[in-house]
């Protein structure tokens, strides 16, 4: 198992996608960085930044799984949702 996934990621065909998940539960400037997006194009690129390639539709795929629901990521404590509103593209409020 994956630390802040869930054994279900094997299944994930985007290498960088389960890379990063992999990574961020281990680097706090990471997931600090993860907190403080407000738009799906924002995380992309942090993710682009931090040298993994992936892709909207990578993340919408996978945005349902536990993985997700560490505190870092900027839905976190406000609901599902508030995460499906992110991956559909709506900016979280300030």
């Amino acid at each position: 198992m994956m630390r802040g996934g869930s054994e279900r990621l094997e299944l994930m065909s985007s290498q960088d996608l389960r890379r990063f998940l992999a990574a961020v539960p281990l680097d706090p400037a990471l997931q600090e960085a993860c907190r403080g997006v407000r738009r799906l194009e924002d995380l992309i690129a942090v993710m682009a930044r931090a040298g993994y390639g992936v892709t909207p539709l990578d993340l919408q795929l996978w945005a349902h799984d536990a993985a997700f629901s560490s505190p870092w990521w900027p839905w976190a404590d406000q609901g599902k949702a508030r995460r499906i509103a992110f991956f559909r593209e709506q900016p979280l409020p300030e």
